[in-house]
């Protein structure tokens, strides 16, 4: 399953509170293969826009992002991590973890928390 598929799937029962599928069953317990293709379709070009707009924010760093860089850059050596590539590996995905990190409390500030189940 590929990014815009996962995300299309994510969408489904955010997008989709109050209509019906096929089966006439509310949409939130519909799974996106039960969706017609009309529907289906629709989703994946929000989740096009959605990926859009995630990636075009991750261009820019966060200061929490860069922080996590720099302090994880300072801690390892390439050496141990194997290989230039699982260096940027890892430096990449530790970052990530910090922006969803801080999109948490972001929510959680905002009174509607959902983790992720990120530290």
């Amino acid at each position: 399953m590929d990014l815009r598929e996962k995300v299309a799937r994510a969408l489904v029962p955010v997008l989709s509170g109050g209509q019906e599928d096929t089966r006439g069953r509310s949409l939130p317990d519909a799974q996106f293969d039960e969706l017609s293709p009309d529907w289906q379709e629709r989703h994946m070009q929000y989740a096009d826009a959605a990926i859009r707009t995630v990636l075009d924010a991750l261009r820019e760093p966060s200061p929490g992002m860069v922080d996590r860089f720099v302090s994880r850059a300072l801690c390892v050596s390439i050496h141990d991590e194997g290989s230039w590539s699982n260096y940027a590996r890892n430096q990449w995905q530790a970052m990530l973890d910090a922006a969803i990190r801080e999109h948490a409390m972001d929510e959680l500030i905002a009174g509607d928390a959902d983790l992720m189940g990120v530290a």
